[in-house]
């Protein structure tokens, strides 16, 4: 399991290497080709029918569109299997920007399920909650840390059972680098002016690749900083960030390599099912096969995407409510993440037992003080607790 990817993870928050590609195979030739008349939404039952046909199958769902699409089709396959139903697992959280009680009874009530297991986590969500501990004692460092508070959920599970999720929406459906063109199109389209920013992002997608890393390295540094690292391993870990991120193909056939060669994609996807495994359960991530993930670039025309409400009507309406399939918000829980039990642990901790580089005093200040704190910081969260109050623990 890559837990760190060379300490990078740890650093910067997400994986940021390794610094060759990785080759990923795509569907095979007679798959492609007995493929090639399915729609995308028989194509998604197909890859979702894969895991979902087991005796025992729960889907985690949070009443995003993408967990949403999953329960549906799982629930789908399993009915045409003469399967019971699958049990959503819904984590109920105690941050009110992660409210999406509305969106979860809206989809429980459509697709008509008898059992959902709603699990109020409250405080315990907090990265150094009892559950989140519990995890990191056994297990240590692993990326993304969201998923310690998960492990007693599913060493609950009957062993063995299938556990699916919605990771992969933004890969599959989200915006690209043709997408600011799109948008300049519709709006001269319907005889509407663009701005100046509008124009400017139409022509960066068409940059030299150079300029394009130039321009990523900028927009990492607006938006994600990560403040908490020197000056100079910043910068360089930003840059290899920004190597990958502002590498995306024009041609909609090369997308699905390119984003499950991406090291945020496919150490995710190791992770996750490693981590079930170690848990008695087999996580699968149906968006991010390959084979679903090659006819979703071939069936969704380029210009749908940057608006993903257009394509789940175009291909999923059956499959999803109204109130889904035109959802345009999105939930966040950093608040939830980094509550009580962060608060007290940062007021104790002298700032030492992390990697050089770091600024520990800046992260003892952001965690006591920021009301949303920053998530690239949580394997560093524990990374401290590990060498300060958890050192005597063996991992």
């Amino acid at each position: 399991m890559r837990f760190v990817e060379g300490d990078e993870t740890l650093r910067f928050g997400f994986p940021v290497g390794p610094s060759t590609a990785r080759v990923v195979d795509g569907p095979s030739t007679s798959s492609a080709s007995s493929a090639s008349s399915a729609t995308l939404r028989e194509s998604l039952l197909r890859v979702v029918g894969e895991s979902a046909l087991t005796p025992q199958c729960f889907v985690e769902f949070s009443g995003g569109c993408d967990s949403s699409l999953v329960l549906s089709a799982a629930a789908t396959v399993r009915r045409q299997a003469g399967l019971p139903d699958p049990v959503p697992v819904t984590y109920r959280y105690s941050g009110r920007e992660s409210e999406e009680v509305a969106y979860q009874d809206a989809v429980i009530s459509w697709l008509g399920l008898q059992s959902w297991k709603v699990i109020e986590i409250g405080d315990d969500a907090d990265f150094l909650g009892p559950p989140a501990l519990a995890s990191l004692r056994r297990t240590g460092l692993i990326w993304p840390a969201t998923l310690h508070y998960k492990a007693g959920v599913f060493t609950n599970l009957p062993s063995g059972s299938a556990v699916l999720n919605g990771e992969g929406g933004d890969e599959v459906f989200g915006s690209r680098r043709v997408s600011p063109s799109l948008f300049v199109a519709r709006l001269i389209r319907h005889r509407i002016r663009p701005s100046r920013r509008a124009l400017g992002m139409v022509g960066g997608s068409f940059l030299p690749s150079f300029v394009r890393f130039r321009k990523m390295v900028t927009r990492i540094n607006e938006n994600y900083w990560p403040l908490w690292l020197v000056p100079d391993m910043r910068q360089s870990l930003i840059a290899r960030a920004a190597q990958w991120e502002s590498a995306e193909p024009l041609a909609p056939s090369a997308w699905p390599a390119f984003y499950l060669a991406l090291p945020r994609t496919w150490i995710l996807l190791e992770n996750m099912a490693t981590f079930g495994q170690l848990n008695g359960v087999n996580v699968r991530s149906p968006m991010l096969t390959p084979s679903f993930m090659a006819n979703s670039a071939r069936l969704i025309s380029w210009r749908s995407y940057g608006d993903r409400s257009a394509i789940l009507n175009r291909h999923f309406a059956d499959l999803l409510p109204e109130a889904i399939l035109n959802r345009t918000t999105k939930a966040t829980f950093g608040s939830s993440y980094f509550g009580p039990y962060t608060r007290a642990f940062a007021e104790r901790w002298d700032g030492t037992g992390l990697p050089e580089g770091i600024d520990g005093q800046w992260l003892k200040h952001h965690w006591m003080t920021a009301d949303v704190c920053h998530a690239g910081t949580s394997m560093l969260l524990h990374a401290a607790w590990l060498a300060t109050e958890g050192a005597d623990v063996q991992v």
